[in-house]
């Protein structure tokens, strides 16, 4: 299986219901990290609103033009999409996905809300967090 094939998978599906779909992550040292796919099919990445570089395929390696300070972050976003996102909205308290607040203890639990999880195709219990066989 290819390294990147999950985020691409991820995308694709979100691209069903989603017009732009877009995931948005902040880094360890505040930058705000952007990953969506591009109308050509490849995923995108900006960092504090600038384009920075891309991943064209599942197989193949990250291009950053710059930030390239923040490419095991965005490498362990790309490589691990769905836990990652979970992670970081269940820390600040907003769907990386949508980024609204989350406002019931399900969502935070999980780091998105049942309505992201449907469009991205992602598991989403009220009773459990699926985070916690991790």
């Amino acid at each position: 299986m290819c390294r990147y094939a999950e985020i691409f998978t991820l995308f694709n599906r979100a691209a069903e219901t989603l017009r732009y779909p877009a995931i948005n992550l902040t880094s360890k040292d505040g930058h705000k990290i952007r990953v969506y796919r591009a109308t050509k099919g490849y995923i995108a990445i900006k960092v504090d609103g600038e384009y920075v570089g891309k991943l064209v395929s599942a197989g193949a390696q990250i291009i950053l033009y710059s930030a390239k300070e923040l490419l095991p972050e965005i490498d362990t976003l790309l490589s691990n999409p769905i836990s990652e996102s979970a992670l970081q909205g269940k820390e600040y308290g907003r769907c990386c996905f949508c980024n609204r607040e989350l406002d019931n203890e399900g969502s935070i639990q999980h780091g998105y809300g049942p309505i992201c999880a449907e469009k991205w195709g992602l598991p989403w219990s009220s009773e459990r967090n699926w985070l916690d066989d991790l």
